[in-house]
């Protein structure tokens, strides 16, 4: 997965790799204006908006606060407020679209639990355009619309449950 993050006064790329298939160890790799860091990541608890995590062999506590199109991360006493640049425009990864007589369907590829649905039934959109987050092996994924139409189904409300194979939406 790669992310592009907006921070207060430098420009980030995070590149995250999954180093086992629960999903709970990461590593990270942040290219920045001042120059490249690596590290590797282990989430040991979550509490709500509360996550300890061992970073290279140190237990750190942060914490993740939406603000509106932004997250506030705090640690110790420093807060980052970071924007998460590309996640509207990323492809999905997370769902199959199929081309059926000028319709895109889009469908789980595995069972998860909507988080938000970001455009609804009668919405315009435009190809990259996130519908919605579908969190799945603890990681949550924005699926995007893969072109430019409006959204003419999608029955999903935040915390539904999804199979695999599930419609999410469809795009005309």
């Amino acid at each position: 997965m790669k992310l592009g993050i907006q921070g207060s006064s430098e420009n980030y790329r995070a590149e995250i790799t999954a180093n086992d298939s629960e999903l709970e160890e990461f590593f990270v790799t942040l290219h920045r204006e001042s120059g490249l860091k690596s590290f590797s990541v282990r989430l040991l608890s979550r509490a709500g908006d509360r996550y300890t995590l061992e970073i290279d062999g140190r237990i750190e506590d942060f914490l993740l606060l939406p603000d509106g199109d932004k997250v506030l991360v705090t640690h110790e006493d420093r807060v980052w407020p970071l924007e998460i640049m590309s996640a509207r425009k990323r492809p999905s990864g997370g769902t199959k679209g199929v081309q059926i007589a000028g319709h895109i369907i889009s469908r789980a590829q595995m069972p998860g639990r909507v988080v938000q649905v970001l455009n609804q039934t009668g919405d315009e959109v435009e190809a990259g355009d996130g519908v919605v987050i579908v969190e799945a092996m603890k990681m949550q994924n924005e699926i995007v619309a893969p072109k430019a139409g409006t959204v003419i189904r999608c029955d999903l409300a935040e915390g539904d449950s999804v199979n695999t194979g599930d419609l999410l939406f469809e795009i005309e």
